[in-house]
């Protein structure tokens, strides 16, 4: 859906981007990660028509993207920022429905309601928050806003530029999940997200693109990227975010919360799991992690591994 040939961009004779080529499938969700400084916001920032390239060429379902048609392609897509950009003087409601008025499309307030709520269902808000003001929410809930801002506008792609990063751990690992759904019920939506954390990457990119002084080092699946670095950046970037952390939080997004405890026992990767099953193994295994409780059982597990070792 989206080509990126040979592209290049300079600030005041510092190459942020060079010579960078990328194709970026239907559907997918590629996350693109580097160091502070490798280019990731710019890039983002060039796909989306922010800014211009100084040199190569941006194809979008093979139409050469021009200076004409950034405006509209905006008006087209989602962007999610690392703050949720709300406008503090608009309801919730009306920070939705922006970018269809901005291409005048007629909504009765009826119409607009109702698509609220369900907008607020995908993204897991009550619809009470359409009547409210962002400064009446929480962090979280003003990206779940943001989201289902990117989702109102029926996008062919939406843009994430480390949307979850000044969260809590916890209400990260929410809405990292919420985008994993998102990823599965919408497949017509390609998903590109710039993070600098590995473990996100891992856990969400269908493939991850990993940048380096605004060169593309590698483009693959985390299992190739893990398993089959290319260059002695990827490897060192990605070191220590081994399986067991990574395999410990897809896990948990398969499992069954329950009310913490003060006897429930706190772990904090696949290791200690399997630590639990040799005291547990023909009973229910009750743990918390980052304050959260979750109840599994031994046969649970041993599915969960079979299933990962056939993907990997």
């Amino acid at each position: 859906m989206i080509q990126l040939q040979h592209i290049k961009k300079s600030y005041e004779h510092h190459v942020v981007i060079q010579d960078l080529s990328l194709e970026i499938k239907n559907g997918e969700l590629l996350v693109i990660v580097g160091q502070s400084g490798s280019g990731k916001t710019t890039l983002l920032n060039m796909m989306s028509g922010i800014i211009t390239p100084e040199s190569g060429e941006i194809f979008y379902n093979q139409q050469k993207l021009t200076m004409e048609d950034a405006e509209q392609l905006r008006l087209k897509s989602g962007y999610v920022l690392q703050s949720s950009s709300l406008f503090p003087h608009l309801t919730v409601l009306e920070n939705l429905f922006i970018q269809p008025r901005a291409r005048q499309e007629k909504w009765t307030k009826e119409e607009q309601m109702e698509k609220g709520k369900e907008l607020c269902q995908q993204v897991q808000l009550d619809p009470s928050c359409l009547t409210q003001y962002p400064k009446e929410l929480s962090g979280g809930q003003q990206q779940r806003v943001s989201i289902a801002r990117a989702l109102a506008n029926q996008p062919q792609f939406i843009l994430l530029d480390e949307p979850f990063s000044a969260l809590d751990p916890f209400i990260r690992k929410q809405l990292q999940d919420l985008l994993l759904e998102l990823h599965k019920t919408h497949l017509d939506i390609t998903f590109v997200m710039v993070t600098h954390d590995m473990e996100e990457a891992l856990k969400l990119g269908d493939r991850i693109a990993v940048l380096h002084e605004g060169k593309l080092e590698q483009v693959g699946s985390p299992k190739e990227i893990m398993d089959q670095p290319k260059t002695a950046f990827v490897e060192e970037l990605f070191a220590g975010k081994n399986l067991d952390a990574f395999w410990f939080r897809t896990f948990l997004t398969t499992i069954s919360k329950v009310p913490v405890k003060n006897e429930i026992p706190v772990i904090q990767n696949f290791s200690q799991l399997l630590e639990l099953t040799k005291v547990r193994k023909d009973d229910p295994i009750l743990f918390q992690f980052n304050h959260c409780g979750y109840q599994t059982t031994f046969s649970a597990i041993l599915q969960f591994i079979s299933k990962e070792l056939r993907q990997w």
